[in-house]
């Protein structure tokens, strides 16, 4: 004990006020560089934008060595954006570091999803997981590794695999691309007869898929013209003024420049395209197959819901994939619903898409702890989903490739033996998007039929929840035996068959065999791609609307299958667990159907106009 008690207090009271003003002028220093870092990120989105202006002002001119120019000035100047926005993360953890260091040592507050919102603001530079998931107990973390599976995402390079491992499934299995109903007859505006953009003819045609694989591998514009999106194109409906936010994990070393080889193959325009790491760069990763899976899910979600709205911005926000685990443990999206909360925080558009998920049931080996945790998980990411309805912001998740059953945990190598769907697909307040097998009349794109998918060892999830009830929107279809209380899925469907044709460096793809220079183009399918392309619809309806259709189910309900597509035929049984079948109006097979683009997004504008303002005046419509 000190014999002068006074002074020395004095003088740790002058050592700590120093303490603090350093502090805090180094606190006034980093805001003052994060408002200039600030500035410069939205002068080079500006530059960025202008870039790409120039680039559709040249290519309509025919004046490629213009547009080729301004495509390098703006891979150059996103180059910049990238390390801007990497620095502004960084400053941002100084920042918040610096002044959780003046706050009382108290438990921070929760934000909505449970999270601190410190935590929300800044993570640790060693990693990016909150607690929740570094726990190895933590639900977040299970349930999240399960998502690792990549149970929505199927390409055809282990189509061997598949079709051994599923070599003794039922025949109604490998049946099911039987035709179903046909297209409805035309509308009052009849479908143009030539696509409304053309090919270059640098790209493989479906043809030459047959002869490479035996499989097709449609274009953008047979998509278009069977989904009668040219006739909303000619109108200048293509998704302008919209912003699709897509989730994602992994690498994104290749995108920007396949996106652009993709466009230029297929005629399509260069779109307003940002990549966002909120938590930092992907951890290494090695996915069992040998591709790399999570870089591949990213480049489908891209070039597909482009595909449908070649008119909206793209916002692609790259989460955490780090397990915690061994390199292959980190092929998965860990931190989807960190991801999701950052994207409604930051407001950075009204659509966002996931393409990612995992069973209700969880792990196999789930204690009954960890059962209760699953259902507090839920419960919290529930309350994010109806914040983002209620904030007018559409939701879409795939209903998964396992057909009426899931994986039964991180990593598993069998499926539960029982009914079960993908989450968070079963969420009420996720448009749940299945899977059809589409067949063409001809290599234009004239419509021809729709079955469930169901083929190629993947079919398309759909069923009852086991954890949420059945939402008041769906309590107004007649078939009411078919819910049993209970959330069915799909809502709506598009084709999920390994049918779309990708264009993706990351790796060789299959027609490699057949032209050398082909061997960036990929055959890819999965409701891995049906969810990016109903997000390009749905960018298409808010610039129709002229403003957001947010939470769309009350809508889509009551139009009872209006515009649709109505799929009778096939089942989703896979694996030995009997599934559901399509059939005449709703199905826990397809949904509602796929749209008829120029007869369904018109009226669900006008459905949705009719009942606004929407959840928030009809709550009942929303619960």
């Amino acid at each position: 004990m000190s014999d002068h008690p006074g002074p020395n207090r004095g003088m740790d009271d002058q050592q700590a006020d120093a303490r603090l003003l350093r502090r805090q002028q180094a606190i006034a220093q980093l805001d003052k560089n994060l408002d200039d870092l600030v500035r410069q990120q939205a002068q080079l989105q500006q530059q960025i934008a202008g870039c790409e202006w120039q680039m559709q002002l040249a290519r309509q001119g025919d004046q490629e060595h213009l547009a080729r120019q301004a495509w390098e000035q703006r891979q150059r100047l996103y180059l910049y954006l990238l390390n801007v926005q990497q620095q502004l993360e960084q400053l941002k953890r100084q920042r918040d570091s610096l002044a959780g260091a003046e706050a009382p040592a108290e438990a921070p507050a929760e934000a909505p999803g449970g999270e601190s919102e410190a935590s929300q603001a800044a993570q640790p530079a060693s990693g990016w997981m909150n607690r929740q998931q570094r726990d190895p107990k933590g639900q977040q973390r299970r349930l999240m590794l399960i998502l690792a599976g990549l149970a929505v995402i199927v390409m055809l390079a282990p189509l061997a695999l598949l079709l051994t491992r599923h070599a003794s499934a039922p025949v109604a299995q490998k049946t099911a691309s039987a035709t179903s109903t046909p297209a409805p007859t035309a509308t009052a505006t009849p479908a143009p007869q030539q696509p409304f953009y053309t090919p270059n003819g640098t790209a493989p045609t479906s043809r030459d898929c047959q002869v490479a694989v035996g499989a097709s591998c449609y274009s953008p514009e047979q998509i278009q013209e069977a989904y009668r999106l040219n006739t909303l194109y000619q109108q200048g409906y293509d998704g302008t003024g919209q912003t699709i936010v897509i989730l994602g994990a992994g690498n994104t070393t290749t995108l920007p420049t396949d996106l652009h080889q993709f466009d230029l193959a297929w005629g399509l325009p260069d779109p307003h395209f940002t990549i966002l790491h909120p938590f930092g760069p992907p951890t290494p990763y090695t996915c069992p197959d040998g591709q790399d899976d999570l870089e591949g899910e990213n480049t489908l979600d891209v070039e597909w819901s482009h595909a449908i709205a070649p008119g909206a911005a793209i916002l692609l926000v790259i989460g955490s994939n780090d397990s915690g685990g061994s390199a292959q443990d980190n092929c998965g999206f860990t931190g989807l619903l960190d991801t999701f909360t950052y994207a409604l925080n930051h407001r950075l558009g009204n659509i966002i898409s996931i393409s990612y998920g995992g069973s209700e049931l969880g792990g196999v080996d789930e204690s009954a702890d960890e059962k209760r945790q699953d259902q507090v998980f839920f419960a919290s990411a529930h309350q994010l989903f109806k914040q983002a309805a209620a904030e007018g912001i559409t939701v879409l998740a795939a209903t998964g490739d396992f057909g009426a059953t899931n994986e039964n945990g991180a990593n598993a190598t069998s499926v539960w033996n029982q009914p079960n769907v993908s989450w968070p697909a079963s969420d009420p307040y996720v448009l749940a998007v299945g899977g059809t097998q589409l067949t063409l009349q001809d290599n234009i794109g004239d419509y021809g039929s729709e079955a469930v998918w169901n083929s190629g060892g993947g079919a398309t999830g759909g069923g009852l929840s086991a954890v949420f009830d059945e939402p008041a929107y769906q309590q107004t279809s007649s078939n009411q035996a078919l819910f049993q209380g209970k959330r069915g899925i799909p809502d709506v469907s598009f084709p999920a068959a390994i049918n779309y044709a990708l264009y993706g460096s990351f790796g060789q793809g299959e027609l490699a065999r057949l032209q050398p220079k082909w061997a960036n183009w990929h055959i890819i399918g999965g409701t891995s791609a049906s969810a990016p392309c109903w997000a390009g619809l749905i960018a298409i309806a808010n610039q129709m609307r002229g403003g957001p259709v947010g939470f769309i189910q009350p809508a889509l309900y009551n139009l009872a299958g209006q515009g649709m597509h109505d799929i009778t035929r096939g089942n989703n049984s896979l694996d030995g667990v009997q599934g559901y079948s399509a059939g005449p109006g709703y199905d826990l097979a397809t949904g509602w159907g796929t749209p008829i683009a120029d007869q369904f997004i018109p009226a669900l504008v006008q459905e949705i106009n009719r009942l606004a303002p929407g959840c928030g005046s009809v709550q009942r419509q929303c619960e």
